[in-house]
């Protein structure tokens, strides 16, 4: 053999080697980084200004509802705490992942669940209302009522779905098969039903909850672009740099957007 063919040979075998072990650092058993590598994001969504006014809803256009005895109830389109925490934003990594591994898919780094995420229709009412899950992870639809409803998406790059649920325990499965922030759900049964879904390719992704706190688990260190959507104050954007052994706290401030309000009163008007 000669001396050439060999060495070209060796710097293969070392540039494979290299790919694999950049692979199993950024895999861990759980489908996100090992342990050495993550980093965590933590934060809080906040409104700055007046809050709306509390919106109630109506249930009693169908007496079967089991809030129809308590009708109206809140609506949780805005959850405010006191000290200005916004409950129900979604916030995700929507850039830096393929700087990191440019030449890999996130959906096969981080292994997608197997466990569903449920979407339950309990007391007339999307529960949850704003949610995260996976691109080819099971959404399990479930009707917890006594009452007809139905299931209806409404997204853009995945197929739309309408499904009716008329009986108590029946469950309805789907799966989305590119991501979509965020996908819009109603009930043509019970239109002041509204959920929100966010479709993602990696796990990187949190609710925020009533007092506005999120955190974001698992994070390798890099550069990110951070969202955090809501679905009547719209979109915030932030920039983050997670070097080693660090840990960094983001802020996401929210004001009233009356575009936003117009998008949403347009769909629940279709």
């Amino acid at each position: 053999m000669r001396i050439e063919d060999c060495g070209v040979r060796i710097a293969i075998v070392v540039a494979m080697a290299l790919a694999l072990r950049t692979v199993s650092v950024a895999q861990a058993p759980g489908g996100g980084p090992q342990s050495g590598t993550a980093r965590v994001v933590t934060g809080q969504a906040v409104f700055r200004g007046t809050p709306p006014p509390e919106h109630l809803v109506d249930m009693s256009a169908d007496p079967g509802c089991p809030n129809t005895a308590r009708s109206p109830v809140r609506d949780e389109a805005i959850v405010v705490g006191q000290d200005g925490g916004l409950g129900n934003v979604f916030v995700y990594i929507r850039d830096g992942l393929d700087i990191r591994l440019p030449t890999l898919d996130a959906a096969r780094v981080f292994d997608v669940p197997a466990r569903p995420v449920v979407l339950d229709q309990r007391g007339c009412q999307f529960v949850p209302r704003v949610l995260g899950i996976r691109v080819g992870q099971p959404l399990e639809m479930v009707n917890s009522d006594p009452v007809l409803s139905n299931v209806h998406g409404h997204p853009v790059r995945n197929g739309e779905w309408n499904t009716g649920l008329p009986f108590q325990g029946l469950r309805f499965s789907h799966t989305f098969t590119e991501p979509e922030v965020m996908v819009p759900v109603k009930d043509d049964v019970h239109p002041w039903k509204a959920a929100f879904i966010g479709v993602v390719s990696h796990p990187f992704f949190a609710v925020s909850a009533a007092d506005g706190s999120f955190a974001l688990d698992g994070v390798p260190p890099g550069r990110y672009t951070v969202d955090a959507w809501h679905e009547r104050f719209g979109t915030v954007t932030q920039q983050v740099v997670l070097g080693p052994g660090e840990t960094q706290t983001l802020q996401f401030e929210f004001r009233s957007d009356p575009a936003a309000d117009q998008r949403l009163r347009a769909f629940h008007d279709r």
